[in-house]
């Protein structure tokens, strides 16, 4: 987390800093993301601001989902580009250590994100570039893109897709058009007028894959999640890997876990949706695939990670098998 960013701050006042620090710290955190920055600078900044105290407790509070950046002391130089989008430059902005702390990581392999303020004086590119030099002149400088975004989801997003989807998509060219696609697809989704569960017009038995799992509404996301699939080894194995790769589909999608009802009925539930549009899906551990549920906790319907229909059970005893029974509706997310 850039703690410098929040000395340029022209134009956004302490409320809105404090609630998107909150917000998005949180978001993060329940989205299962690691986050670091140099606790005790951030501490100093939040002195140095004289807040009121209910808003320095919030930020504090926001703290605990925070961890100690360590640097390992890389006997690197860190070179940070000048460029007309970093306004003055890169150190006016963002604070050396953290950037050559995220520069360090991501040279390494390791998955690093910055996360900045909106409308700060920081640039607003996806990246930053840092040439990486070692002490010893033998070896090479090395060229690394730190990814750098002020929002909780497109940090989620970069997550999913370079963390997880690169490693179904093993060809640099189909991994390359789908990051594009599904950027794309996340920019012009409306969210918060999601509507999953529509039913067919031609069919109020089957949902309409195009609201249920709206990734797929982009014909090649649609056919490279129908790809998806798993080296099948031992039973056991196979579950393990139907629920990695089902949890990835359904994140891709927009859906959220249900950690209450997962623990209620103690396999994994997702949920997305409001009112007469809610719906659950929990994932086909045994074959792949999407289990639908109604919100009353009827099922209805297996789908395919795209959205495809596979079946629907006719028999009494398949339906009450794979739909929950008494579900709670004080156990929904929204």
């Amino acid at each position: 987390m850039n703690e410098l960013c929040l000395y340029h701050r022209e134009g956004i006042d302490q409320d809105q800093i404090v609630k998107f620090l909150y917000d998005q710290l949180r978001k993060l955190k329940d989205k299962g993301v690691d986050i670091h920055t140099f606790i005790q600078r951030f501490k100093e900044i939040i002195k140095d601001w004289n807040l009121k105290p209910s808003q320095e407790s919030v930020l504090l509070e926001a703290l605990r989902h925070v961890n100690q950046t360590n640097f390992d002391g890389a006997q690197l130089y860190f070179h940070f580009f000048r460029h007309q989008d970093f306004e003055l430059s890169v150190s006016k902005n963002i604070s050396d250590s953290s950037l050559a702390s995220a520069a360090h990581k991501v040279s390494k392999n390791e998955k690093a994100i910055i996360l900045n303020i909106p409308l700060s004086h920081f640039c607003s590119r996806s990246y930053i570039p840092v040439i990486l030099s070692p002490y010893e002149s033998s070896k090479l400088d090395k060229l690394v893109n730190v990814p750098c975004f002020d929002d909780a989801d497109k940090i989620h997003r970069y997550k999913l897709v370079h963390g997880e989807v690169s490693k179904q998509l093993t060809d640099p060219n189909k991994f390359d058009v789908f990051c594009r696609e599904y950027d794309q697809f996340a920019i012009e989704h409306d969210y918060s007028n999601w509507t999953p569960r529509t039913m067919l017009a031609t069919d109020q038995n089957r949902l309409d894959p195009a609201h249920a799992f709206p990734a797929s509404s982009r014909n090649l996301l649609a056919t490279e999640l129908d790809s998806f699939t798993i080296v099948k080894r031992t039973y056991e194995e196979n579950v393990v890997e139907y629920t990695r790769l089902g949890k990835l589909v359904l994140n891709l999608h927009g859906y959220s876990f249900n950690k209450k009802l997962s623990q209620h009925y103690g396999k994994d539930i997702f949920e997305a949706g409001r009112g007469n549009h809610k719906l659950l899906v929990s994932i086909d551990t045994e074959n792949g695939g999407f289990e639908a549920i109604h919100s009353d906790g009827n099922h209805i319907g297996v789908y395919g990670y795209s959205g495809r229909f596979l079946k629907r059970y006719t028999d009494k005893n398949d339906i009450k098998k794979h739909s929950l029974h008494d579900l709670p509706s004080s156990m929904f997310l929204f």
